[in-house]
């Protein structure tokens, strides 16, 4: 997967094993909670209190992925490799 947000961005590449398979019928409410009760409806993993912010930052200070998830153990791969799914898909799709 290859992401590329911004020109001032740097490319954040990551493998992803060909053994990994999604669920590509997942939508954002299956994978994002917006509530005002939870960190102020900051978007956050759903059944978490992770906000989808901090896998950016951590990508973007050089973290890699698995330390992301190391430090965040509710956050599972699958979900954080569908929420930069999504992510790539709505930065590439055309504009309508």
């Amino acid at each position: 997967m290859k992401l590329v947000a911004h020109a001032n961005w740097r490319v954040a590449t990551i493998a992803k094993p060909s053994k990994w398979r999604y669920n590509t019928s997942m939508n954002a409410s299956d994978l994002i909670t917006v509530d005002p009760d939870i960190l102020g409806g900051t978007p956050v993993f759903k059944g978490t209190r992770v906000p989808i912010k901090s896998l950016f930052e951590y990508l973007e200070d050089d973290y890699s992925l698995e330390e992301f998830l190391e430090c965040f153990p509710s956050v599972t791969r699958a979900m954080a490799c569908r929420v930069l799914d999504r992510s790539e898909s709505a930065l590439l799709e055309p504009a309508a």
